[in-house]
């Protein structure tokens, strides 16, 4: 059940414009859409000369181009300052609370869109009725970690805990509880006391209180989307603010795991004061999984450094240190700042700031004591203006390149179908017989090309799927085994009161490098599917229309990205390091069961891991895939529809509405655009040597 319930509330403010020092960086942003309008004046010069069939298409693309957004998801532990740093970025200090209730794993999104003018509306959504019950029966994952392990004592204070929260939330909604279960929640305009109902921690209130119920909602809640305008960027962002990482359910972790599969590029938001300490390892298992180009660190809380211009080096040094040692990203790119001076900005003063955090500003400006220090300066000390440059700059080289590649190779489709259209126009003047076969042998011989292509397709995924599910299970035995080697001798050299420890993390990079290969294997057959399909259909053209297509040659689509394989980095066992093993190794009797329960109880733990790599992860690239294909036979369709509407023109027709003179107009005019959409298009600089990130 998925009820949608509209609200409204009377007090809703306005948007303020934001203040121009707001526009810094935002110089890529400008640079890609400029991309977005050359290439929107081309398809409207391929409409004036196309059929109806063909501008729908393009209408189609003219409006993707406009509704092209991109989510940047940001990540890291609680008190990091996340919030503080989303809120700030969108240009409204204090919009998001960060006094987030512990429990929730609420995911809030702010959607930035271009095309509003006035605040949008928020909607709530609740945990569908199964999702909650998942996550309150036996205390949430860690609950099932421990149950696994044995460990009875911190199992059943966890679940007397989970049992807890569940009676509040009860309490809290009283008998519309289950009612509301699955339901979502809409505001036409929304103010900080509606959010903070459905995302912050909340006390006991009394019945008549119907303003302020803080956390009425949280428990439930499962993800939050506000809607913004935008007039600093050209085109809309969602910046996705998600819980912290490290709370004693991990529940968060899946929620988060998620969000990042769902995004671009990932922000890690990093505390100076505590960068990467050892609880961030489950961050880092998190970015392991991502393209290096995807992940961005932002250093947060520089202010209540006493020197920054000393201590930054070092923390820099310390971070990649650390990541190289824990298969971290590469090179990745390291911005520092603060959102608290952000936020200072944003009010146009620095008199909000303590008395510490504005000397750090000092000293970071090297500024002398009596000047008064600018919004504008505050505002790039915080570092907004690098993370928000280097964040469009990777927008423009990755997904903006790639949407500006596919949508070229479909709008040169488009002129060459044209250009075959005009031959047939003009041909149809000399002959009655272009058309060499009726519609219905036409409709059977494209169907026949479009059951091959779909065919092809599925074979070559289940084949390289099949290959991967394979590997990773031969790397899950091979794992299973040199754990249990591993084990034995620890036993034979130290004995079983010994603590012991081993790291899932071999298995997680036999994962990865397994999916990495099978994610070359399936472009490259992929690309033979889509490659041969274009060369089929272009094949077509000769056997329907009695006609010379010269040049003519139908460009395959460009190939999707895959999503990152994020879910192998949820932790597991072994990554908790806890006196369990004393625990359970004490209920087992001798080496033997001790080394048979161990290798049951870390099979079933990585089990889950693996088999929603195998078969969610693989089912959503299947259709992915598919979603391709289906968007490119529908266009060629499209294209053929107008060239058989032109192969019926008769002569007359063709004297009146193209006359000879202006079907030579219009082939000229078709090899014009054919030469734009084949113009090499400059690549942006890379962005680690343009930022000089060394």
């Amino acid at each position: 059940m998925n009820v949608a319930t509209q609200f409204d509330v009377d007090d809703h403010a306005p948007a303020v414009a934001p203040p121009a020092f707001m526009h810094a960086g935002t110089d890529p942003f400008h640079e890609l859409t400029d991309e977005f309008a050359d290439l929107k004046e081309v398809l409207n010069d391929i409409e004036c000369l196309s059929g109806a069939e063909t501008a729908r298409e393009l209408d189609k693309m003219r409006k993707g181009i406009d509704r092209f957004t991109q989510e940047i998801t940001f990540i890291g532990q609680i008190k990091a300052g996340k919030t503080m740093l989303v809120n700030a970025m969108a240009g409204r200090p204090g919009l998001l609370p960060s006094d987030v209730n512990p429990w929730t794993s609420v995911v809030t999104s702010l959607h930035m869109d271009t095309q509003r003018s006035t605040d949008g509306g928020a909607d709530f959504r609740f945990f569908e009725a199964d999702e909650w019950d998942r996550l309150m029966s036996g205390a949430g994952r860690l609950g099932e970690v421990s149950e696994r392990i044995g460990a009875e004592d911190e199992y059943a204070r966890l679940v007397e805990q989970t049992a807890e929260m569940r009676e509040m939330s009860q309490a809290r909604l009283g008998r519309s509880f289950e009612r509301l279960l699955g339901q979502k929640h809409s505001f036409e305009h929304f103010d900080t006391d509606v959010i903070r109902r459905y995302v912050c921690l909340g006390d006991a209130f009394a019945a008549d209180d119907a303003r302020n119920r803080q956390g009425q909602y949280a428990d439930i809640t499962k993800s939050a989307d506000i809607y913004l305008p935008m007039d600093v960027l050209p085109y809309s962002l969602v910046l996705r603010d998600t819980p912290g990482l490290n709370d004693t359910f991990l529940m968060r972790e899946q929620v988060t795991i998620r969000a990042i599969r769902d995004s671009r590029i990932c922000v890690v938001v990093l505390s100076a004061q505590q960068a990467l300490n050892t609880v961030d390892l489950g961050l880092i298992r998190l970015i392991s999984s991502i393209k290096s180009r995807q992940v961005v660190l932002f250093v947060n809380r520089i202010d209540e450094l006493s020197e920054p211009a000393r201590e930054l080096p070092r923390i820099k040094q310390s971070l990649l240190r650390t990541l190289a040692d824990s298969n971290g990203p590469e090179n990745p790119r390291i911005i520092f700042g603060s959102a608290l001076w952000a936020t200072a900005a944003l009010h146009g003063s620095t008199d909000t700031l303590p008395g510490p955090s504005l000397l750090t500003l000092r000293n970071y400006l090297d500024d002398a004591a009596h000047t008064e220090i600018s919004p504008q300066d505050c505002w790039a000390a915080s570092g907004i203006p690098e993370l928000y440059a280097c964040i469009g700059r990777r927008i423009q080289s990755g997904p903006g390149q790639k949407a500006i590649s596919s949508l070229r190779k479909r709008a040169t489709n488009m002129v060459l179908g044209l250009q075959a259209s005009t031959q047939v126009a003009g041909l149809t003047a000399k002959s009655d017989h272009v058309l060499k076969m009726t519609d219905d042998r036409v409709a059977s011989r494209i169907a026949q090309v479009e059951a091959t292509a779909q065919t092809a397709l599925d074979a070559a995924l289940t084949k390289t799927f099949d290959g991967f599910g394979s590997r990773i299970d031969r790397a899950h035995i091979n794992f299973l085994n040199r754990a249990v080697e591993a084990l034995l001798q620890h036993l034979d050299t130290y004995g079983e009161h010994e603590a012991w420890n081993y790291s899932p993390d071999g298995l997680r990079l036999l994962a990865r490098s397994a999916y990495s290969a099978m994610s070359v294997s399936l472009k490259r057959d992929v690309t033979d599917v889509f490659t041969k399909v274009s060369a089929d259909l272009t094949a077509a053209y000769g056997d329907i229309f009695d006609v010379e297509a010269g040049h003519f040659k139908i460009e395959p689509p460009e190939l999707p990205d895959l999503p990152p394989p994020v879910t192998i980095a949820k932790t597991i066992i072994l990554d908790i390091s806890t006196p369990w093993w004393k625990t359970w190794s004490r209920k087992r009797r001798g080496y033997s069961a001790l080394s048979s329960d161990f290798r049951a109880l870390i099979e079933g733990e990585t089990d889950s891991i693996l088999t929603d790599l195998k078969i969610v992860q693989l089912a959503e690239i299947r259709e992915i895939m598919r979603g391709t294909l289906r968007e490119f036979l529908a266009e060629q369709n499209s294209i053929l529809a107008d060239i058989l509407t032109r192969s019926n023109v008769g002569v007359d027709d063709l004297n009146t509405l193209y006359g000879l003179n202006q079907q030579a107009e219009r082939s000229d005019m078709l090899n014009i655009l054919l030469n734009e959409l084949d113009a090499p298009v400059d690549a942006p600089a890379d962005e680690e040597l343009q930022d000089g990130n060394e």
